[in-house]
C-alpha cells in the first residue's frame, strides 16, 4: 500500500511539474498581437568605431555574420562605415523578428521607413485591425527625446498622436529612455523599459527580451534577464578583446533597467 501511495504521489508531482513547465515556457498565443520593431542608427558609428572594428575584424565579423545575419561579402568593401551603419540596422531588425516568431503580425521599420509618421500609421492600422501592438525601439536618444529617421521625437508631443491605440509593452534601447517612458504610458502602453543614462546593452538584449516575452515571462523578468545575459556576453568578449569597456561600473549603472507601468505584465 505504501508503495502504491508513493507511486501516486510521484505521478502527481511529475504531472504538476510538466504543467508548470508548459505554463511557464511554452510560447504564448500571439495571433492577436503585432510586434513593431524600429531600428535606426542615424549613421551614429564614426571612423573611430571603424578603426576599432578593423583591429578586431575576425571576432567582430563572426558576431556580425552569425548573430545579426549580415552577409560576409558585405563586410569586405571599402565603404565599411556605411555598411556597418545601414546593413547592421536591417540585420538587427531581422534578428529580433526571428525571436518574435509566433506574432500575428510583425512590422520592421528601418532606414528611411523608420519615421514618426510611419510609426503612428502602423500603430493605427494595427489597432483598427484588432491587434495589440508591442514595440521594440533600437534607436538613439537623449533627455526627453529619441531619434528616428532624420527627426527628433519629443516626449511631450507623443501622446497626442498615439492616444487611442492599443499598445502592450514598449522596450526602448535609446539612451535616457526612462525620460520618455511616461509619454509611452500616457499613450496607453501597459509596461515600459528605459534607462536613466547611456544604454550600452543593445546588442543581444532586445532579442533575448523578445524571446522571454514570447515564452510568457513577466515583463520585469524578461528585461532583467536580457540585461544580465548581455553583461555576461560582454564579460566573455572582454577575454578576447581587452579594450571593451561595457563591463565597467559606470556603464552598468547607466544601462540599468528602469521598469515603469505593470512590472509583471505578460503577453
Amino acid at each position: 500500500m505504501k508503495k502504491i501511495l508513493l507511486m501516486i504521489a510521484s505521478l502527481v508531482i511529475a504531472v504538476a511539474g510538466a504543467i508548470w513547465v508548459w505554463l511557464n515556457f511554452s510560447s504564448a498565443n500571439l495571433k492577436n498581437r503585432a510586434l513593431m520593431i524600429v531600428v535606426e542608427s542615424n549613421g551614429y558609428l564614426v571612423p573611430e568605431d571603424v578603426e576599432f572594428y578593423r583591429e578586431h575584424k575576425r571576432i567582430a565579423d563572426f558576431f556580425i555574420v552569425n548573430f545579426l545575419g549580415v552577409k560576409r561579402t558585405d563586410l569586405d568593401n571599402d565603404d565599411i562605415l556605411k555598411t556597418l551603419n545601414f546593413s547592421v540596422d536591417a540585420a538587427m531588425a531581422n534578428s529580433i523578428k526571428r525571436f518574435g516568431k509566433g506574432y500575428g503580425k510583425i512590422d520592421a521599420l528601418t532606414g528611411k521607413d523608420a519615421s514618426w509618421n510611419n510609426l503612428v500609421k502602423v500603430l493605427e492600422n494595427n489597432t483598427t485591425s484588432g491587434y495589440i501592438s508591442d514595440i521594440v525601439t533600437v534607436v538613439h536618444g537623449g533627455d526627453n527625446y529619441f531619434w528616428l529617421e532624420s527627426q527628433v521625437v519629443w516626449a511631450n508631443n507623443m501622446s497626442e498622436n498615439l492616444k487611442g491605440n492599443n499598445i502592450g509593452f514598449v522596450y526602448q534601447t535609446n539612451c535616457f529612455g526612462d525620460s520618455v517612458s511616461k509619454a509611452w504610458l500616457d499613450s496607453g502602453a501597459k509596461a515600459v523599459f528605459g534607462t536613466e543614462g547611456t544604454n550600452s546593452m543593445v546588442v543581444i538584449a532586445p532579442q533575448l527580451f523578445i524571446r522571454a516575452m514570447v515564452w510568457k515571462r513577466p515583463f520585469e523578468k524578461a528585461v532583467m534577464g536580457a540585461y544580465n545575459k548581455e553583461i555576461l556576453f560582454w564579460k566573455t568578449a572582454k577575454i578576447f578583446i581587452p579594450g571593451i569597456y561595457w563591463t565597467d561600473e559606470k556603464t552598468l549603472n547607466d544601462s540599468y533597467p528602469m521598469i515603469r507601468g505593470e512590472r509583471w505584465y505578460k503577453i
